[in-house]
């Protein structure tokens, strides 16, 4: 039952949309939901690739031999914890559980944990070389990955998740990554009448 229940929650997290896969999206197009709204990367050439109760996903292509975007926002479900540290803790072990390093060296990466939204909030920005990139239906190369991303706990459900992570794959880096990403996270919010005064993570005294 509870499987069913938080497939409910993550079904309900998204806004409901028509457009069907890798159909190109105006710059900065807003698509509002009832727990969750979603504007697109705020320049052109992106194309919504999936839309489904677990996650949206946006890409491009870049300028560069084998580069590429992807902007994605996911939902999962969360544990619940008692403080600040035990929440940007919960975050960092489920990131690295998700990073292999068969596949990723990690070149440079920090997580932050923040409440300057209202909710709970970890900043996880990271530099990796993915040393099985896939660059064709039969190749794979090593590619350098950069990741910029916004994990939340949503305020009206304790028990429900967000990520809103920008990134670059290439063979080179992009200096500008930062900044791409900051926008787009900050395009992605929780409707004002959803939004609630922070709860299960208690602030720190200092």
């Amino acid at each position: 039952m509870r499987r069913i229940y938080v497939a409910l929650l993550l079904a309900l997290i998204f806004p409901a949309v028509g457009w069907c896969a890798h159909e190109r999206v105006p710059a900065g197009k807003m698509f509002r939901g009832e727990m969750l709204d979603i504007r697109a990367p705020n320049s052109e050439g992106w194309s919504l690739v999936e839309s489904s109760p677990d996650g949206w996903s946006f890409a491009r292509d870049g300028k560069g031999s084998n580069e590429s975007y992807v902007a994605n926002v996911l939902a999962f479900s969360l544990t619940e914890t008692k403080s600040s540290e035990e929440f940007l803790e919960l975050i960092k072990r489920g990131i690295e559980k998700d990073t292999s390093p068969d596949r990723f060296t990690i070149i440079g990466v920090t997580f932050e944990y923040s409440d300057a939204r209202g909710y709970p909030c970890v900043k996880y920005q990271a530099t990796t070389e993915d040393k099985k990139a896939k660059t064709s239906f039969f190749s794979r190369k090593p590619l350098k990955l950069q990741i910029y991303s916004l994990y939340c706990r949503h305020p009206k459900r304790s028990t429900l998740g967000f990520a809103i992570v920008f990134s670059h794959r290439g063979s080179e880096l992009d200096p500008n990554l930062e900044q791409q990403g900051e926008d787009f996270v900050s395009g992605v919010q929780v409707p004002p009448d959803t939004a609630a005064p922070l709860s299960d993570e208690k602030k720190d005294d200092t």
